[in-house]
């Protein structure tokens, strides 16, 4: 299998699954960090992340010079949130389609092992899953998130949330019309939760076409902290609570805000680590127990999780909600919802929220201030899911690959 995959999403999960299976025939992807590239300062901070020693000795195709020269002009460029959103998907695909003319338009196809099958995600894979069918490659697509009914809700919270004006934008006219299009294209469509293949199937997308596939993950090899709890929480030593990835509506941030206000009395601070959007509204401003972190290096990720007592992801929809896993692996407890990948044993490693609101997030934390020692066995049943181990992902990928070639070109 070809995956064509724009930045590092979820640290190339798919592809280093289907390295390990003997399955990928190679990887195409805009910006690849070997080991003769170096670039100063934060960009080269920021672009370090771009590579992976699972994918050392796979065959990367990538457009280095390009990536950085469109990145140097999209960033230069004052406008709305989406516009290097589509702009960036748009210019992944045309450097795809050369490089991989350039190197698969004289090999042998569907007979190879992986080859003939592109796995490419959402939103940058119209033109790639073109120029697949004209070679009579079939065509498997990751969904990166529940689509349409996403987009909807989004809708919902900004008009819920006034005062987040700007704070998140919904998808432009068109967006999701190219997505429908890839839909029509792909032979296969990959989902990463229940959350996710029950909004494509409310979309019309047919459910024999729909495949859940976990996000795989493997924990980093460091040294395990045993995680300790006090008898009770107070100023001197709070409840940490840690947030981390996109600080915006979707993940439930307001809601998120609202319940640290509820919460000003209580001995606990929550910190938010991500990329945020515009400035929040006033009464959330200058909260005392919420402290912003703002974006952090992927290798501090590690340190973070050791610090805090439970992660909070009171998402309204995620395809899968990958920090939730890794919480869990590091052996965090976590809040979350229901409008995700059903990862959190409820009750026994974290809680699952069925309503995401201030109220329902003040109670969860106001249960736990009461009582520490629901932390601590809940601690104790953290661990990396079964269904998240790359050797199944692997496995699972392997088998779809096998059954799409087993059918022959696509029609």
């Amino acid at each position: 299998m070809v995956v064509a995959q724009l930045g590092a999403r979820d640290h190339y999960a798919f592809a280093r699954a289907l390295k390990r299976a003997g399955r990928l025939r190679a990887l195409v992807t805009d910006f690849w960090w070997d080991h003769g590239f170096r670039l100063p300062g934060s960009a080269g901070r920021r672009m370090s992340g771009r590579w992976h020693p699972d994918l050392a000795a796979a065959e990367v195709l990538h457009a280095n010079a390009a990536t950085l020269a469109f990145e140097w002009r999209v960033r230069s460029k004052v406008g709305n949130h989406w516009d290097p959103i589509l702009a960036r998907n748009e210019h992944f695909q045309r450097q795809a389609l050369k490089l991989m003319a350039r190197r698969f338009d004289h090999s042998s196809g569907i007979g190879d092992p992986g080859g003939g099958v592109l796995f490419s995600y959402s939103y940058a894979s119209r033109e790639l899953f073109r120029w697949a069918r004209r070679r009579g490659w079939k065509t498997v697509l990751g969904q990166i998130d529940p689509g349409p009914v996403e987009d909807r809700m989004v809708r919902r919270l900004v008009e819920r949330h006034p005062g987040f004006a700007g704070f998140q934008a919904a998808a432009p006219p068109g967006y999701h019309e190219n997505l429908r299009e890839e839909w029509e294209m792909a032979d296969a469509i990959v989902v990463n939760s229940g959350w996710s293949y029950e909004a494509l199937r409310s979309e019309g997308v047919p459910a024999e076409r729909l495949h859940v596939v976990p996000i795989p993950y493997e924990a980093p090899e460091r040294s395990a902290s045993r995680r300790r709890y006090p008898e009770r929480f107070t100023p001197a030593r709070p409840l940490r609570l840690l947030f981390l990835g996109q600080v915006n509506l979707r993940k439930g941030v307001a809601e998120l805000l609202g319940a640290m206000a509820r919460l000003a009395d209580q001995p606990v601070e929550l910190h938010l680590v991500g990329p945020a959007g515009p400035p929040v509204p006033d009464r959330f401003a200058n909260l005392h127990n919420v402290f912003w972190r703002g974006a952090v290096p992927r290798q501090d990720v590690g340190a973070l999780f050791d610090a805090a007592d439970l992660f909070v992801l009171p998402t309204h929809s995620d395809g899968f909600g990958l920090t939730q896993v890794e919480a869990l692996a590091a052996g965090l407890p976590v809040l979350t919802s229901s409008s995700c990948a059903r990862i959190v044993d409820d009750g026994r490693s974290g809680q699952v929220l069925e309503v995401v609101d201030e109220a329902s997030i003040a109670a969860a934390v106001r249960e736990v201030l009461r009582e520490p020692s629901i932390l601590a066995g809940w601690a104790r049943s953290c661990a990396l899911p079964e269904a998240s181990r790359m050797d199944g992902v692997g496995r699972l990928l392997s088998a779809l690959v096998d059954n799409l070639a087993a059918g022959g070109p696509s029609e």
